[in-house]
């Protein structure tokens, strides 16, 4: 029975945890279910096998299936597997989780967002080691069509159906921070899996300093580094961001306001110097008209 939710300082100074066996039915599955924003685990290595059954396969891990805290120089060593966000240390690492100095070795294996380290990694990883092989046979990569853990997307996706999607050495998917990490083992299966990469699946985030030394397989997207960099842009445009842009458009609008203001003048003007221009005109069409003073008159007034 996996501990529910941590939010306090555990640390293994070195001890190892073995024989650890998780098959249950919940989703959020490894030693720890969950661990809070303020929890710290150093120095904790675990052997055993994290295998849930199909009812309990989304968010994964060997030492944590949801992190938002701080793992430090953890271990892992056995298998995890499941069907969405699998991953040795965490299944998924979200925003607030750190994820440092920590190894995995053994196998990892799921369905969609399967990563070496993390599933799915929406924090930071640094300095991490994967030792593990991910999704290197062919029963690995061969989705079934279980209904339970698949989302409809996932379902209807012609790729989705048929092979694994985003594998990676380190992350199956990234949107955080992957810096400093190393795969050191094989990742897919040759010809199947879509989005494979020696460091991550797919990456929408930032990711420097990384080494791939394992052979990286797949069908389509595979890459040393990441088999997948989504151009993704997003704008957050905060309170102030919006302010000023208001007083901008409020700036665009007075001075277009200013130069339409301008523009009717001008046209007042030239519309004034039509009506000189045809007066003048009339002088020089009518020769009963004409005398000296009148002539060089409207001739001055058509050449300005």
């Amino acid at each position: 029975v996996p501990i529910p939710t941590f939010g306090g300082t555990f640390l293994g100074r070195g001890f190892t945890v073995s024989g650890l066996r998780l098959s249950g039915e919940q989703n959020a599955q490894g030693f720890f279910r969950y661990l809070q924003k303020t929890a710290l685990v150093d120095g904790l290595h675990l052997k055993g096998n994290i295998q849930p059954d199909k009812n309990g396969n989304l968010d994964v891990g060997g030492l944590v299936g949801v992190n938002s805290g701080r793992v430090n120089n953890c271990s892992f060593t056995g298998t995890v597997s499941g069907t969405e966000r699998i991953g040795g240390i965490a299944g998924r690492n979200k925003v607030s989780g750190i994820i440092e100095n920590c190894t995995v070795s053994g196998t990892v294996y799921g369905d969609h967002y399967i990563g070496g380290v993390a599933g799915e990694n929406q924090g930071v990883i640094r300095f991490c080691v994967n030792y593990a092989e991910v999704n290197t046979h062919v029963d690995h990569n061969s989705v079934s069509a279980v209904m339970s853990g698949l989302s409809l997307e996932n379902f209807t996706a012609k790729e989705s159906i048929r092979d694994a999607t985003n594998i990676g050495g380190i992350a199956g998917t990234s949107s955080g921070v992957i810096r400093s990490c190393e795969n050191r083992a094989a990742i897919g299966y040759e010809k199947m899996g879509y989005n494979v990469g020696g460091i991550a699946g797919s990456q929408i985030g930032y990711i420097t300093e990384c080494s791939n030394y394992g052979i990286i397989n797949g069908s389509n997207g595979v890459g040393g580094i990441v088999g997948q960099f989504k151009p993704n842009v997003v704008l957050n445009m905060g309170d102030n961001y919006m302010n000023e842009m208001m007083d901008e458009m409020i700036d665009l609008m007075n001075a277009m306001s200013g130069m339409m203001g301008s523009m009717q003048g001008m046209m007042g003007d030239m519309a004034s110097d039509m009506e000189n221009m045809e007066d003048s005109m009339d002088i020089l069409e009518n020769p009963e008209n004409w005398d000296s003073d009148s002539i060089h008159a409207a001739v001055s007034e058509i050449s300005s």
